[in-house]
């Protein structure tokens, strides 16, 4: 993950694992690789909003082919463990991983 920083003294996530993105940073966010076919953002948002986690904010991104994508979600509370394995079983995801920059 790499950050650039601003002049005005905050930072924003530019690249995640060699994906393109533009997001700032939140202390918990959900990584989401997966290919870049339709309705993958639909089944993952689902996936949060069935169990009641509540998305802050989300950008998305794709790989430089552009066959495989990347979600970065923000969430307003931890996605518990079974929750991201619910993720990593959607048809088209590669890999979900949730991340605590706070912790």
């Amino acid at each position: 993950m790499r950050v650039f920083h601003e002049k005005f003294g905050y930072g924003e996530i530019i690249d995640i694992d060699g994906n393109k993105v533009d997001l700032p940073p939140a202390r918990i966010m959900l990584v989401v690789h997966n290919l870049d076919v339709p309705n993958m953002i639909g089944g993952v948002t689902s996936t949060l909003g069935g169990a009641g986690i509540n998305i802050s904010d989300i950008h998305v991104g794709r790989s430089p082919a552009g066959e495989a994508a990347l979600m970065a979600i923000a969430t307003d509370g931890p996605v518990p463990g079974e929750i991201v394995d619910r993720i990593n079983e959607i048809d088209g995801v590669s890999s979900a991983r949730s991340i605590d920059l706070g912790a």
